[in-house]
């Protein structure tokens, strides 16, 4: 079904394109015609002037040769250099409307030695170079423009022209006619240096367009030329480039390692040159640069490519003259870079709000989190400016938690830790939902640990009835029947029953408050809620046994005395 769709398809397209470029074809033959036709018509004239040129030189050369008058001599030889510079010129553009090919002499001008003719000549291949890809379009819009000019002034002549001849008709004064038949010759003379100026312009026109081609010739013809000169060479600049700078590169290790024996001989302690290293590879880093920077401008300079060396040379000064402002700032980044900034090698540091270690420095930093995962990040020595690092202390953590861990959060939360990363803290609470939070927010929360042991606090209060008992018998008969039923209950975890403690704690509002509290092993962190529970059902059962009672808070309201 999709074979048969397309195919139809494919076949109207071939037959599209067949048609566009037949029709294509079918003006450039036109135009090509009618080229030739206004280039024969162009040499037959040029010929008739050549002649007409060569005729006058030679009655010229023949005047000068009878006359005696050396005034008159003079005056007729200057005409005779007009008449010959005119005639070479017709000759080299009979040579060029037939060949294509201007052969004529540039004018020799002497040269000017001052800073704006320095300057126009460093930055003249520039603008040459940038000019010339707009050349031909800008030309062939001129010789349009100049055209439509011509033709607008050839029709105001061939009007004048016919109202002069109107006028010479119903004319019937004598002493005009003649000044009627003088203008009427100097608008014929008008009319013919218009046609001659005008033909020359269709004809440069209708060549600029035969030889311009379609939109494809055209573009394929400009990528072909700029890889055949400029892309040739700034391909090469680079390629010399990246060779450069890679051969150097491979070297540095061994550069900076031979040096670093060399140093570590020439001083008592090797340990103490241990410094220069990291200076020493960004400078060497910055050579290497430079070095085959300088390489390839050289390059281009060899191979004559102005166009190329003037645009490299200006973008580095623009580059350099735009960040002059930001010195100080660049001043810093390359003490960090160095490590000899606020922020060292293998030290620790606070990045948005996280503890990270600094693995390496350079233009870009590499910061460690091993507590994370993903804990890698690659960060510009930019934003350290305003950071500072410190000395690792000994087991200092990296991150409060663990993955698997059982956290207790601030706001009520508890679970465990599914997943930790530089971004966000995943928790599976109880019932399996999972909860995402933001790492920093994460650590707002101010996470408790229950995996590496925790402890439970139970307060449980009884009645001001039993204030004489309370130290003696309930604190006791307490801690014996929750000892006694937990040992029931929790057979094989009583070995991760750490340590218990069952204490007055204080005497409350409206009751007598006893503290039991139990340490556990970390093994049990994600049953701490279900020990919660079991001490105060523990407790209950305990007043039942003995007989204790359980108050409530009460509300007491004092009347005032109906005699005050």
């Amino acid at each position: 079904m999709r074979n048969g769709f397309l195919l139809p398809l494919l076949l109207c397209l071939a037959l599209f394109s067949t048609n566009v470029f037949a029709e294509e074809d079918k003006e450039e033959t036109k135009l090509e015609k009618k080229f030739e036709q206004i280039k024969t018509e162009r040499l037959k004239r040029i010929r008739r002037e050549l002649v007409q040129l060569q005729s006058n030189i030679f009655l010229a050369k023949k005047k000068i040769t009878e006359e005696q008058d050396l005034v008159i001599r003079l005056k007729l030889e200057s005409e005779l250099d007009k008449l010959q510079s005119e005639y070479e010129s017709k000759r080299f553009e009979f040579i060029e409307t037939a060949t294509n090919i201007n052969l004529r002499k540039a004018d020799q001008r002497p040269e000017e030695t001052n800073l704006s003719k320095d300057i126009k000549d460093i930055v003249d291949p520039l603008i040459d170079g940038i000019k010339k890809i707009s050349e031909r379009p800008r030309a062939i819009q001129q010789l349009k423009e100049r055209t439509e000019k011509l033709n607008e002034k050839l029709e105001a002549a061939r009007t004048a022209e016919q109202k002069l001849e109107e006028f010479a008709k119903s004319n019937k004064q004598k002493q005009l006619k003649r000044a009627i038949d003088k203008s009427i010759k100097a608008v014929n003379e008008v009319k013919k240096s218009v046609r001659i100026e005008l033909e020359d312009t269709q004809f440069k026109l209708l060549k600029m367009e035969t030889a311009e081609g379609g939109l494809f010739s055209n573009v394929s013809y400009a990528i072909f030329d700029f890889f055949k000169t400029k892309g040739k060479n700034l391909i090469l600049a680079l390629a010399v480039f990246l060779g450069l700078y890679w051969l150097l590169g491979m070297g540095q290790d061994r550069f900076i390692s031979l040096f670093m024996i060399r140093m570590g001989k020439a001083v008592d302690h090797p340990g103490q040159v241990h410094w220069v290293k990291r200076p020493l590879k960004v400078f060497y880093s910055i050579f290497t640069f430079v070095a085959a920077l300088f390489i390839a401008v050289a390059t281009l300079y060899l191979l004559n490519d102005w166009v190329l060396v003037t645009f490299i040379v200006l973008l580095l000064f623009g580059i350099v003259w735009s960040s002059r402002n930001y010195l100080p700032q660049y001043f810093e980044l390359f003490k960090i870079v160095l490590n000899f900034g606020a922020v060292r090698e293998g030290e620790r540091l606070v990045f948005n709000g996280l503890p990270w270690k600094v693995k390496t420095l350079g233009y870009y930093c590499r910061l460690v989190n091993p507590a994370l995962s993903g804990g890698t990040l690659r960060v510009n020595s930019k934003l350290l400016l305003e950071s500072y690092s410190r000395p690792v202390g000994d087991s200092e953590p990296w991150f409060p938690t663990r993955k698997d861990d059982w956290v207790e959060l601030s706001d009520g939360s508890f679970g465990k830790v599914m997943m930790q990363s530089p971004e966000y803290v995943s928790l599976k609470l109880i019932g399996d939902q999972v909860k995402t939070i933001a790492t920093q927010d994460f650590l707002a929360l101010n996470p408790i640990n229950l995996s590496n042991d925790f402890g439970i606090e139970v307060v449980f209060g009884v009645d001001y009835a039993h204030q004489e008992v309370v130290l003696s018998d309930v604190v006791k008969n307490f801690k014996n029947h929750v000892q006694t039923r937990l040992q029931e209950e929790f057979e094989a975890d009583k070995d991760d029953f750490q340590a218990m403690a069952v204490e007055f704690k204080q005497a409350g509002a409206s009751s007598l408050d006893v503290r039991i509290f139990l340490k556990c092993r970390g093994k049990l962190a994600s049953r701490k809620p279900y020990f919660e529970r079991k001490l105060n059902s523990f407790l209950v059962e305990a007043c039942n046994k003995f007989g204790y009672v359980i108050p409530f808070n009460q509300l007491t309201v004092h009347h005032a005395n109906k005699n005050d």
